[in-house]
């Protein structure tokens, strides 16, 4: 894990400057089942994402 954290850290870092550049910031709650380990049930979890959009001329 930390070798594919190291890797996928400059991608993170270019969404991120990205996605904070724009002036709005869209955020989205997802939730997923996600399995408890040894229980052999599903829990909920959350997904975070984040996104922008141009503004687009009227």
């Amino acid at each position: 894990m930390g070798a594919a954290s190291r890797l996928l850290h400059p991608l993170v870092e270019a969404l991120r400057h990205h996605v904070l550049k724009a002036d709005k910031l869209h955020a989205d709650d997802i939730p997923v089942p996600v399995l408890e380990p040894g229980s052999g049930q599903t829990k909920t979890g959350r997904l975070w994402t984040y996104g922008n959009r141009p503004v687009l001329p009227h």
